[in-house]
C-alpha cells in the first residue's frame, strides 16, 4: 500500500510540475508545499531546492511516519539541463534526506552522485535518464529497486557493498550496460538482474551470494567469462542461457543445484568443472552446446558414474578428467 501511494503520489507531482513550468506559475516561490496525510498517517510536505543546480530544482518531501520524520528527493524540476547532478542536499532543516523516490525524466543529464546518507532508492528512481552513462551510489545505501528503466546509455553499475536488498531486473534490457558488480550481502541476484544485457562483459559477484536467479544474465551474448563466487549454492533455470559467448564455468564445491536449461545455447562454452560430486543439474542443461570438450570433474571415476546416472543426459562426447584418470566418451 506504501509503494503504491508513493507511485501516486510521483505522478501527481509529475503533472503537477509539467503543468506549473508551461504556465510560468510561480506556484512553488515559497518553497513549500503540503500535499497532505494519507490513510496511514504519512504527511508529505515537498520542498524545492535547487542547491547547486543553475537550470531547476530538486522537490523534497517530508514524510511523517508516527514520531518519524525524513526527506525523500521526490522530483526534479529541470529536465533540459546537461549539467552533472552532484549536488543533493542530505539534510534539510536539521532532518535527513534518506530515500530516493524519484530523478527521472532527466533526458540529457549524463552523470548522477548521490551522497552518502541515503538508505533506499525505489523502482523507477531513474526512468528515463535517457543519456545517463555514470552513476554513483553511496555506500550508506541497504535498498535498491529496479531503478534505472530505460536508462539506455548507462555503461557501468557498481551496486554498494552494503545493500542487502535488490529489486528484479535491475539492469534488464539496458544495451549499452559493460561492467556490473553486485555485493554479497543481496545474497541472491535477482531474476532478469541483467537479461538482454548485450554489451555487457564483465560481471562481479561478492562472496556471501548464494543464488544466480531465473535468467539472470539471459542474452548476454558478449559475455566471455565469469567468476562464480564459493558461496554459491543454486543457479535459478536458464540463468546463463543464450550466453553465447561464454567459453568456460566452474562450479564451486558448495553448489548444489543448477536449474534447467541454464547454459542453453552457450555454444562457444568449451570447458565445464564440477567440484561438488552430489551437484544435481535439471533437465537439459547444456542444450546446444556442441562445443563442449573438456570436464573436469573433483571425483572419481566410479563417482563420475554415479553422477552421471543421478543427472542423465548431461554430457555426449567429451573427456571427463577424473582424480584416478580420463573418461574418453566417444
Amino acid at each position: 500500500m506504501k509503494k503504491k501511494f508513493s507511485i501516486i503520489v510521483c505522478t501527481i507531482l509529475c503533472a503537477v510540475f509539467s503543468a506549473l513550468c508551461l504556465s510560468g506559475c510561480g506556484f512553488f516561490d515559497d518553497g513549500k508545499t503540503d500535499l497532505g496525510t494519507t490513510s496511514e498517517g504519512y504527511k508529505y510536505t515537498y520542498i524545492n531546492g535547487g542547491i547547486g543546480v543553475d537550470e531547476g530544482g530538486i522537490g523534497y518531501m517530508l514524510v511523517e511516519d508516527g514520531g518519524k520524520k525524513e526527506f525523500k528527493i521526490a522530483y526534479p524540476t529541470f529536465h533540459d539541463t546537461t549539467l552533472p547532478l552532484k549536488h543533493i542536499l542530505t539534510e534539510i532543516d536539521g532532518l535527513p534526506v534518506t530515500c530516493v523516490e524519484s530523478l527521472g525524466g532527466m533526458h540529457y543529464v549524463k552523470e548522477i552522485v548521490i551522497p552518502e546518507g541515503i538508505t533506499k532508492i525505489n523502482g523507477g528512481a531513474f526512468m528515463y535518464n535517457e543519456a545517463l552513462e555514470s552513476i554513483s551510489l553511496p555506500d550508506s545505501l541497504i535498498t535498491l529497486g529496479s531503478a534505472f528503466p530505460y536508462c539506455k546509455s548507462l555503461k557501468s553499475l557498481t551496486i554498494p557493498k552494503n545493500v542487502t536488498w535488490l529489486g528484479n531486473s535491475i539492469c534488464n534490457g539496458l544495451k549499452a550496460l559493460q561492467s556490473v558488480s553486485f555485493p554479497g550481502g543481496i545474497k541472491k541476484v535477482p531474476q532478469q538482474s541483467c537479461q538482454d544485457c548485450v554489451s555487457l562483459t564483465s560481471v562481479t559477484l561478492g562472496e556471501g551470494i548464494e543464488t544466480i536467479g531465473e535468467r539472470a544474465f539471459c542474452f548476454c551474448t558478449h559475455l566471455e567469462s565469469i567468476t562464480l563466487p564459493d558461496s554459491l549454492n543454486v543457479i535459478e533455470k536458464e540463468a546463463f542461457k543464450y550466453c553465447f559467448k561464454l567459453k568456460s564455468i566452474t562450479f564451486p564445491e558448495k553448489v548444489q543445484e543448477v536449474g534447467e536449461l541454464a547454459f542453453h545455447d552457450c555454444g562457444a562454452l568449451e570447458s565445464i568443472t564440477i567440484n561438488n560430486k552430489t551437484m544435481k543439474m535439471g533437465k537439459n542443461v547444456f542444450l546446444e552446446c556442441p562445443n563442449i570438450k573438456i570436464i573436469t570433474f573433483n571425483g572419481t571415476q566410479a563417482e563420475w558414474q554415479a553422477f552421471e546416472e543421478a543427472n542423465s543426459g548431461t554430457t555426449r562426447s567429451v573427456t571427463i578428467r577424473c582424480t584416478d584418470g580420463d573418461i574418453v566418451k566417444k
